[in-house]
């Protein structure tokens, strides 16, 4: 018996996949906190650049809104070649943040799930990562390209890795995702 969150099938012209998604409100308390920060770090990156500051790498916060960035992670079946099975998102919508969990219940349904991820490209002028660079949108790109979806996005990308080894490097033993996370929140 396997238990999925609650969520909804969505038929696509390319199969189903199971999506789930949930406002910030209803996964923590500290959503209103949470969700002034995420707000917050676009106002103090313009601020930054006009004051001369601002990291250069950084400089795509400064162009975007919140309502057009997506923060995004996939989790994949192993390594080049495989299966994408999940694709997680937070951005915002409905006046605050939401997550929205894309899962492939099984390989069959990757197409699917890539097929609805391609449906909020259009909107995204702001892809924010964690090794988004080098793994994910590279990834997902190559699979997309497999099951012959189209894959014409025009957006800046921040990866949250190497801002992280520019900020933390001589100050953590490493920058992996587990290091920053005990360290920093």
């Amino acid at each position: 018996h396997v238990c999925f969150p609650e969520g909804e099938v969505c038929a696509t012209t390319h199969g189903e996949v199971f999506a789930c998604h949930l406002p910030l409100s209803r996964l923590t308390a500290d959503a209103a906190r949470l969700t002034e920060a995420y707000r917050h770090a676009f106002a103090q990156a313009r601020r930054l650049a006009e004051e001369g500051a601002l990291m250069p790498h950084l400089a795509p916060l400064t162009e975007a809104e919140v309502e057009g960035t997506l923060l995004v992670d996939t989790e994949t079946a192993g390594l080049h070649g495989r299966p994408l099975f999940l694709v997680g998102l937070l951005r915002w919508a409905d006046g605050g943040l939401v997550l929205s969990q894309y899962f492939a219940r099984d390989y069959a349904q990757e197409a699917a799930l890539l097929s609805q991820f391609a449906g909020l490209l259009p909107e995204v002028k702001l892809l924010i990562s964690f090794n988004g660079k080098a793994f994910d949108w590279p990834f997902i790109r190559d699979r997309m390209v497999y099951h012959r979806l189209p894959c014409e996005a025009e957006f800046a990308h921040l990866d949250l890795l190497h801002s992280s080894r520019r900020r933390w490097r001589s100050r953590l033993p490493n920058c992996r995702l587990q290091t920053l996370e005990r360290h920093l929140c």
